[in-house]
């Protein structure tokens, strides 16, 4: 309205244009805020526009002294039309939050209700558990919950609930922006004989007007439920010491599955540093303390599974009366978003003392041992002296970024470069790929001004081939020996020939030297039988 009409209006009485319904309430809180001796102070009403309707107004006031002891009041008006409409919406949809969540029929449903957290009370509780909780613990909310957590079988998950439910924390939580707590717990109720797994989920929400926190609660019997989860989550671990969530955004992990036979187990719930020093300084053996502490570090396990591949690395530990056990850690990702990743931990003690057996068997034959990931390319090498003295294997992450430091004692007369292209992955594949059941080389291997000869196996180490081996033998002695064996037969047969030459020579100077007296001893024979009854002749011819 005009300003002039304005101050006919109200010159005479601030409060004139008051819608009547609220007049009354504005005078008495305008009352009691002049006897206060507030400074300042806000009231809340309709008031009258130039066009005859009303509007909502905050008139915010402010008293002031002046000299000579005189007081006045200023006042401000704030149109808060749009204001009160939108409280009016969150209002109906807070009451309609409420209303749809005591309407939940769910079979499942113990408990539903609602509670104002800052004055700490129950507003609204419907019962199913038959354990009359309202009777027991009355309707102060403090009470009620630690009243419930009383029916928690576990120490550890009572203190996990009070720290999550109780007035304090869960103030807290939702100063936080954690506005929903939702907890599973093993509960064992008044005369039950068993217990059950209920879940608590409680929801908080600022309460429209008063700004008080309103908690939401419902608490569900999941115990169905676990029990299949379980069997199937056992049927997808089994073999495990644990399985672990990891929230490395958070620094806490949650173990979901774990062996209760399993040494250096940790606590169920806990802070995932903490854990990770804990086992280095009292589990883990010193030479591999360093990887353990890498391969488990927070930005090295995001950098490594953004890739998008899990990773293993294995470590050795000290179990159960000083024995040493060989751990294997699968690292995988859940959800990179959330920074959360899954860490499931298995003992191959058996399996690497089997390897060691072969790796020793392998050793009394061959020099090294190399196995190769078709996948990553990543690399690892035993030699003899690791396998007999129980040394680390040598690793590369990039099997060819090292095939110059691998093929540098090796000649041919191509040259190195010759050497290294028989020794790449891809011709190792290539040449599986003709011949699966794998094939051989040998070369020339200059070390220590020595030349020997060295024979390399390739073949695959699996069946679904995602691993070359390469197997390294000194052939130098054999070689020697089939040289030696060579010369030998040449030398027999050179003696053999030379044999079979004196052999005809021999034969035809005899056939010479005797083919002239006995055509003449034949000639005369031959005489002497025509004429046989001329004894005069034939005595003359026997006498010559």
């Amino acid at each position: 309205m005009p300003l002039e009409d304005a101050w006919k209006l109200y010159k005479e009485d601030a409060l004139t244009g008051v819608h009547p319904d609220d007049l009354e309430g504005v005078r008495r809180q305008l009352d009691a805020y002049l006897v206060s001796g507030k400074s300042h102070c806000e009231i809340e009403y309709r008031l009258l526009k130039g066009s005859g309707d009303y509007v909502w107004v905050k008139n915010t006031l402010s008293l002031i002294e002046h000299e000579g002891g005189e007081r006045k009041i200023y006042s401000i008006y704030n149109d808060m039309t749009k204001e009160r409409e939108e409280r009016a919406r969150v209002r109906k949809q807070y009451n309609d939050l409420l209303l749809q969540h005591h309407k939940r029929n769910d079979p499942n449903v113990l408990i539903t209700g609602h509670c104002n957290i800052t004055q700490d009370r129950i507003m609204q509780i419907s019962d199913q558990s038959g354990a009359g909780l309202v009777e027991r613990f009355g309707y102060v909310r403090e009470a009620f919950f630690t009243g419930l957590s009383t029916f928690i079988v576990d120490d550890d998950e009572r203190r996990i609930f009070l720290d999550a439910y109780l007035r304090r924390p869960a103030l807290e939580a939702f100063e936080r922006g954690e506005t929903k707590q939702i907890n599973d717990f093993f509960v064992q109720l008044p005369n039950e004989e068993n217990g059950r797994y209920i879940k608590f989920e409680m929801n908080m929400v600022s309460t429209p007007d008063s700004g008080d926190i309103t908690g939401i609660l419902t608490a569900m019997d999941i115990t169905e439920q676990v029990v299949a989860d379980r069997i199937l989550h056992q049927r997808s671990v089994s073999g495990y010491d644990f399985v672990v969530d990891v929230d490395l955004r958070r620094d806490t992990y949650t173990i979901l599955s774990q062996d209760e036979n399993a040494h250096c187990v940790p606590p169920r719930h806990g802070i995932h540093s903490l854990w990770v020093t804990q086992m280095l300084e009292s589990c883990v053996v010193p030479r591999d303390r360093e990887q353990y502490r890498d391969s488990l570090n927070p930005q090295r396990m995001l950098e490594r599974l953004k890739m998008g591949r899990s990773y293993t690395f294995a470590f050795s530990m000290l179990g159960d009366a000083g024995a040493v056990r060989t751990k294997n850690v699968t690292v995988s990702l859940i959800d990179l978003r959330l920074e959360r990743v899954c860490l499931s931990r298995t003992d191959i003690t058996n399996s690497i003392r089997e390897q060691q057996r072969l790796l020793r068997v392998i050793a009394y034959n061959c020099e090294l041992a190399g196995f190769i990931d078709t996948a990553t390319g990543g690399f690892v090498m035993y030699t003899r002296q690791m396998v007999l003295e129980n040394l680390p294997p040598y690793t590369a992450q990039k099997y060819n970024a090292v095939l110059d430091s691998l093929t540098n004692c090796y000649r041919t007369e191509a040259g190195q470069q010759a050497v290294k292209q028989k020794f790449r992955l891809e011709t190792l594949l290539r040449q599986l790929k003709e011949k699966p059941g794998g094939y051989d080389f040998v070369l020339p291997y200059e070390y220590n001004n020595s030349l020997r000869y060295k024979q390399i196996n390739v073949l695959w180490g699996d069946q679904n081939h995602n691993t070359v081996c390469l197997m390294r033998v000194d052939v130098t002695d054999m070689l020697a020996t089939e040289r030696a064996a060579k010369a030998e037969l040449e030398r027999a047969l050179k003696l053999s020939r030379e044999a079979s030459r004196a052999k005809s020579d021999f034969l035809s100077a005899m056939s010479h030297d005797i083919r002239t007296p006995m055509n003449a001893i034949i000639g005369m024979t031959t005489l002497a039988k025509a004429n046989i009854k001329d004894s005069g002749r034939s005595g003359t011819v026997c006498k010559k």
